[in-house]
């Protein structure tokens, strides 16, 4: 895969003028619509080998989601989910990353999304051309794995860690009522506090400074209930 600018562009502002390289597994490349294949399993990890090549700061993504069509909103919803931006790599290198999960359910679609650039996922990013992008052994491995199983007895996660501008938080807590996100530095000092009312929360963090973060979900009467670290590269 290998990010290029379009030497001619049809419809400019609508796509962009520099397009990364995509290898997508997929039926649909809007997943919120029915898309994937057919996949019925709750594996615990996405793994796959790499060699990136990129121009100047460029960063690639590897992402997989699992999803269950909901025939009330004719939606895809996600059961699912993981991914990783991806360094220069000269030599294949394994990257992995945990699938997160957001219900119980047993998902009945698969989508898995590799690509030379970012900001074919991730909008706002601009793809720089000439990076290119090798893949090769992608596979879900660990079996199949409860919603329990997969969050290993913690109640909250935060991917993809290291992280470098955006960042998710999803927790298995059934009781998310009055529950609030914060965000502490390495020395102690509170850099964000969110009010957190769902089971799964993204987070621009391209203000925050490099280095290692840590994270608290505090209930209504000031009691920790699940809590972790981050780091952030730049």
């Amino acid at each position: 895969m290998e990010t290029k600018a379009l030497a001619f562009n049809p419809f400019p502002g609508i796509i962009p003028d520099t397009v990364p390289g995509m290898a997508i597994l997929s039926a649909n490349q809007n997943i919120s619509q029915r898309s994937g294949i057919p996949y019925v399993a709750r594996p615990a990890t996405f793994t796959f080998y790499y060699k990136y090549e990129p121009v100047d700061n460029d960063t690639g993504f590897a992402y997989v989601r699992l999803s269950k069509w909901n025939p009330n909103t004719m939606h895809s919803d996600s059961v699912g989910e993981g991914g990783v931006f991806l360094n220069a790599a000269p030599n294949y290198t394994m990257g992995v990353s945990p699938i997160f999960y957001y219900s119980a359910n047993i998902p009945d679609s698969l989508t898995i999304i590799l690509a030379s650039s970012r900001g074919a996922t991730f909008g706002g990013y601009p793809a720089v051309p000439g990076s290119v992008l090798y893949a090769d052994n992608v596979s879900l491995t660990g079996g199949t794995v409860g919603i329990r199983d997969a969050f290993a007895g913690n109640m909250m996660y935060a991917f993809p860690n290291p992280a470098i501008d955006k960042i998710s938080f999803v927790t298995n807590s059934m009781d998310l009522n009055n529950k609030t996100l914060v965000i502490f530095d390495i020395i102690g000092n509170k850099v964000e506090e969110r009010l957190f009312n769902s089971t799964h929360l993204d987070l621009n963090i391209s203000n925050y400074s490099q280095g290692i973060y840590f994270y608290q979900l505090v209930n209504n009467s000031n009691t920790i209930t699940a809590n972790g670290k981050f780091n952030i590269v730049k």
